[in-house]
């Protein structure tokens, strides 16, 4: 089997996805974090397990009058497939592993939405983002095989190989991307505990500004999160180099 760049694969031999996670940031007078979680119960059932994170601990008045305290999740609450957390001003959900697939994961996030919006507790919708971390175990590949699609010097030597973290924030019109690679030597603590390799963080991050209404801004949802995903498949994909891919067993069909 060749590689296709004019197409992404559908799926992939060895599974690369180590977390995949979906946020909203809105506005809102109601007090989410008290009210929230328990209505998820409805939505999913009951949970496996629930905890309030460090940012939950602090007073409510204080998360409120911080805006950055206002977008960490204080709860969280864990079912089998799936994870949902809560911020004074932020609900978002998290695919366990393995991985379920997009149209589970698109599932989840479109129930969550409904559900959040059809409660009335989002008054304006600030931004949405869309988070996948994939891991490349060096082990999986040839030794000496570069995974990623890039090229990398200092004063004229190449530093592929050793321990390189990169950041790149790409903006468009009405978002940001932020790509994150990490080099070799990172540890993945899961799914495999203490395997070594290379780590491609793909962040999209959507702001909200055109639309008067929630409920404008649910209308053609969908159409947004599929381009979101495309998206973040396509700079994954891209950052990886054909011979790399081919080790990974991809699927067109």
């Amino acid at each position: 089997m060749t590689s296709n760049p004019s197409r992404l694969p559908k799926r992939l031999d060895t599974p690369v996805i180590g977390d995949a996670i979906f946020e909203l940031r809105f506005q809102t007078s109601a007090q989410v974090v008290d009210l929230l979680p328990g209505t998820l119960l409805t939505l999913f059932g009951p949970p496996t397990a629930s905890s309030r994170l460090p940012a939950g601990q602090l007073p409510t008045a204080l998360r409120q009058a911080d805006a950055e305290l206002g977008y960490q999740p204080a709860v969280r609450l864990d079912w089998e497939a799936h994870t949902a957390f809560v911020g004074d001003r932020l609900i978002g959900i998290a695919c366990k592993l393995p991985y379920r697939g997009w149209s589970f994961f698109k599932d989840l996030i479109n129930r969550l939405l409904d559900h959040v919006i059809g409660i009335g507790y989002v008054e304006v919708v600030e931004r949405y983002s869309l988070k996948y971390i994939d891991f490349l175990p060096d082990d999986l590949f040839p030794e000496g095989m570069q995974k990623l699609n890039w090229k990398l010097e200092i004063n004229d030597a190449s530093i592929l190989g050793h321990n390189v973290v990169l950041r790149t924030d790409l903006k468009g019109d009405d978002g940001l991307t932020v790509i994150r690679e990490f080099g070799s030597p990172m540890v993945m603590n899961a799914p495999d505990s203490g395997k070594v390799g290379t780590m491609v963080s793909t962040d999209i991050i959507q702001f909200v500004e055109n639309f008067d209404t929630v409920a404008q801004f649910r209308e053609g949802f969908e159409s947004r999160l599929e381009f979101i995903h495309d998206e973040s498949k396509k700079i994954f994909f891209g950052c990886i180099r054909p011979e790399a891919l081919e080790v990974l067993g991809p699927h067109y069909d």
